[in-house]
């Protein structure tokens, strides 16, 4: 209510896109928030729905080990290799670009694949280190759990967790 004029007014709003209007449940004012001025909080209940991330299809892309190209002799190599694949490219009456890209691309690729190969996966530190140790943890969990579904009353275990 205005404090000069006593009418009602409409003054807070809920902005909500016009797709996501159908998940609006409840919109409320909350009459005991007032703050000595005419605007209220305003509260909505939502029920949105989240649409799932797309998987992506296929095996992941590996990477190149681009690590290798800090040793000289591999770099050397490979400026050499890389040399030879770009002279022997066929040389096209009708310069596209798109195949010159193509060329270019995959001729790089497969150089870089046999001259650096792929980086490998490593997992991390702490896990190769206890991995004996970790393993015979689980297996005592695994047991001690599977006891405990054999007889799950029995005192002793009671006892003991």
């Amino acid at each position: 209510m205005h404090p000069r004029s006593k009418h009602l007014h409409l003054l807070d709003y809920i902005l909500v896109r016009k797709q996501d209007l159908r998940d609006v449940l409840h919109t409320r004012v909350m009459p005991s928030a007032e703050c000595s001025t005419d605007h209220r909080l305003v509260r909505c209940k939502l029920n949105l729905q989240f649409k799932p991330k797309p998987k992506r299809k296929g095996k992941p892309l590996k990477k190149i080990n681009v690590s290798k190209l800090s040793i000289e002799e591999i770099v050397a190599k490979f400026q050499a290799d890389l040399e030879k694949n770009l002279n022997a490219l066929p040389d096209l009456d009708n310069p596209n670009p798109e195949n010159l890209w193509d060329n270019l691309k995959s001729s790089i690729l497969k150089l870089s694949e046999v001259t650096l190969g792929y980086t490998n996966r490593l997992h991390r530190d702490w896990f190769d280190k206890n991995n004996q140790e970790v393993q015979d943890l689980l297996a005592q969990k695994r047991a001690a759990h599977q006891a405990h579904l054999a007889q799950p009353s029995c005192t002793a275990k009671k006892a003991s967790f």
